[in-house]
């Protein structure tokens, strides 16, 4: 079984809830759905975090700097 990510290691993404951009790092499937692991930046400091896809957005261009 071939499984379809929305989005790919090294996509720029925008965390919507924070609305901060981000790059895709790793993608996992598991009992829990499919997950990316993101990594941003916020206040200073460096966050990596598994989110689902309905909580990122594709970057649009410009959108990018991480």
């Amino acid at each position: 079984m071939k499984i379809e990510f929305v989005f790919n290691i090294g996509d720029p993404v925008i965390v919507t809830q924070i609305e901060r951009p981000g790059r895709v790092q790793a993608l996992t499937k598991n009992h829990n759905g499919e997950q990316y692991q993101i990594i941003y930046w916020a206040d200073g400091k460096r966050s990596v975090e598994w989110l689902y896809d309905w909580e990122l957005k594709a970057a649009a261009a410009g959108e990018d700097d991480v």
